[in-house]
């Protein structure tokens, strides 16, 4: 059997989600909606990988 690849999906949410928040946080409190969204837009997406991660782990298990 071949030896199973892992995904560094976790990797990355890790890296977006709170990147993601921070953005759109500090979009909110300067009033500036291209920071809600760019925030948003990396948010977003890190919590998809998460939960990505997460299920094919569980899967596994």
């Amino acid at each position: 059997m071949a030896k199973e690849t892992r995904k560094p999906w976790g990797y990355a949410a890790v890296t977006l989600i709170p990147t993601g928040v921070g953005f759109a946080f500090s979009g909110l409190m300067t009033s500036q909606p291209a920071f809600i969204y760019s925030g948003l837009g990396m948010a977003i997406p890190g919590v998809l990988l998460a939960v990505t991660h997460f299920w094919s782990a569980r899967r596994r298990a």
